[in-house]
């Protein structure tokens, strides 16, 4: 049987976020070959992939959308990011709505397009700002969890792995951006 897996803000061949988001590599081309290898070690063949936006940064001859999905396991269903206009995934989907691990929810890259009515939002594009909030809109609120690659250790996540972490932060264990209340990290 497949596993879901989410994730996000990957960000393939674009120099400039070593440095936007302090990732722990020397080059783009180490950064590139980590993130696959990090993929790939938990995602099989048959597995499916909701992946949230800003796949890979613009498209070059030697460098596409389809040089890095060829490399990477699973079956891949793209939600639209804000970088991925210009890298050839030609991907329409805006959002989806599912229904795993006993939550309706809402899958969205940017948070500011997550709304309320779901049990959980899952979104992108905020890097290392946070991983958990409660997002409000008068009298409604919903809570709202970042899975970007910069969040869960530059790899996709699954849902109980996420549910696990959203549980922590519900009961005051960990803070909104995953750490610990007292300091330390998980």
């Amino acid at each position: 049987m497949a596993d879901y897996w989410f994730t996000a803000d990957h960000h393939f061949n674009h120099e400039h976020i070593l440095r936007y988001t302090n990732r722990p590599f020397k080059s783009i081309g180490e950064h590139d070959y980590r993130l696959i290898q990090l993929w790939n070690d938990r995602v099989k063949i048959d597995d499916v992939v909701f992946y949230l936006g800003d796949f890979c940064f613009r498209e070059t001859k030697e460098r596409n959308a389809q040089y890095y999905l060829n490399q990477l396991n699973g079956q891949k269903i793209f939600i639209s990011g804000n970088h991925d206009n210009n890298n050839g995934l030609r991907t329409c989907i805006q959002d989806i709505r599912i229904y795993l691990g006993g939550k309706n929810i809402l899958l969205v890259h940017n948070p500011n397009e997550s709304t309320f009515g779901f049990d959980l939002c899952l979104v992108g594009h905020l890097h290392n700002r946070w991983k958990f909030k409660t997002m409000t809109f008068e009298k409604y609120r919903w809570d709202v969890v970042n899975i970007g690659v910069d969040q869960w250790n530059y790899r996709p996540v699954t849902i109980n792995e996420i549910l696990e972490e959203y549980y922590k932060w519900k009961k005051g264990i960990i803070n909104d951006r995953g750490e610990r209340k007292n300091g330390n990290l998980r």
